[in-house]
């Protein structure tokens, strides 16, 4: 469905020069802007998903020192590509970008894949990130639809606060004018940099900068006074809570090594490593780590070590961690008693369905960067 509104107006219109042209005078001299090279584009766009730019540059830079390009990515230890990512939280995002960086090099011949459908294949890499990369390192065009751009489409067209969370809508209008940028000759990469700039700097979420704004003559928002964007949360479509009580049982082997999975059909944690745990709700067990119920046989008696609260979506989740051990010389979970002999009896893989179950063993002082931070600290394990 064509948009209508401003959207087709500023098709048109000038205006949308007169966004590149803001953008290039105000942008923010960042590194990755310095280049179209995929690898610091998809880099500085994967760390800064949750993460503000002024916490991600010197994360970035030591980074990119570390692996200054995909095969050097591709090749490293991917624990130490954890380490390095502490501090910016989700370290499943490092996790997909080292398993990323080795499918573009064996793959595609160590470059981004140019296909927008080969590019979503890749590990951590969405519509978001596709998009931007693509538009900005190979000029393709295709819109992005990040929490800025968002924000700046309710505001222009001020539409229904509802529409925030309709992604497909707020696609095609960011697309819409993608387009009419490129007829009035702008590139697809700066006039997306400029809407996500404009998001940042001046259509703040409080407070907007209206009169910095190169966009503001076609603002509806601005001429009714009304602001859909702080609407948004009146009109945020609601899930009924799901009340579930969650056993986090911290196992030590004698080593002081904790015993953690990651389960890629989990209830939670899917794409990170956890301690065993089982979800119940009204004395149904809804979900348990694989093998948990045999490894609990041999864990010895269990003492309780901390209880809390946490939440995870719609779930209200009633915590208890309890504290016991497990033993390495009686071998790990029975899930993975096949694993060969000559195999690293701390990093065994089990297929479960079309993807793996991993296991690991880590100190204290590791768990940070395998584990949840969030939750790691309501249980209090986060510190060293």
């Amino acid at each position: 469905m064509p948009e209508a509104g401003p959207i087709a107006a500023l098709a048109r219109s000038a205006d949308l020069s007169g966004l590149a042209g803001w953008y290039q005078e105000f942008r923010r001299p960042l590194p990755f802007r310095r280049t179209r090279h995929f690898y610091p584009i998809w880099i500085s766009e994967v760390m800064l998903q949750q993460t503000r730019v002024e916490a991600m540059l010197p994360k970035y830079k030591r980074f990119m020192a570390a692996w200054p390009n995909v095969q050097a990515l591709a090749t490293a230890e991917q624990e130490s590509v954890v380490m390095r990512w502490q501090g910016l939280g989700y370290y499943s995002r490092a996790r997909n970008l080292h398993r990323a960086a080795q499918m573009i090099t064996t793959d595609y011949n160590g470059k981004f894949p140019a296909d927008y459908h080969d590019a979503i294949k890749l590990p951590g890499v969405g519509d978001y990130t596709a998009s931007a990369v693509l538009s900005i390192a190979m000029q393709q065009p295709l819109a992005v639809l990040d929490g800025n751009v968002k924000r700046v489409l309710l505001r222009l067209d001020d539409r229904d606060p509802t529409e925030f969370y309709n992604h497909a809508r707020l696609r095609r209008a960011a697309q819409a004018l993608l387009e009419a940028a490129l007829r009035q000759g702008i590139e697809p990469g700066d006039h997306n940099q400029a809407l996500m700039e404009l998001g940042a700097l001046v259509c703040l979420p409080r407070e907007p900068r209206c009169h910095a704004c190169p966009l503001a003559l076609s603002c509806r928002a601005l001429a009714s006074g009304r602001d859909p964007y702080s609407e948004r949360l009146k009109v945020r479509p609601q899930q009924p809570e799901l009340p579930v009580q969650l056993y986090v049982f911290a196992l030590q082997n004698a080593g002081r090594e904790y015993l953690v999975i990651q389960d890629p059909k989990g209830l939670f944690f899917k794409q990170d490593f956890f301690l065993p745990y089982q979800v119940w709700q009204d004395w149904q067990l809804l979900y348990q780590s694989p093998g948990l119920e045999t490894l609990l046989t041999q864990s010895g008696p269990l003492q309780a070590r901390t209880r809390f609260t946490h939440a995870i979506t719609r779930y209200r989740i009633d915590g208890h961690c309890l504290q016991g051990s497990w033993h390495t010389d009686a071998g790990m979970l029975p899930i993975f008693s096949a694993v060969p002999a000559q195999q690293n009896p701390l990093e065994p893989a089990v297929t479960r369905g079309s993807k793996s179950v991993q296991v690991r063993a880590a100190v204290r002082r590791d768990l940070p960067a395998l584990v949840p931070s969030s939750i790691l600290q309501k249980i209090g394990l986060a510190g060293s």
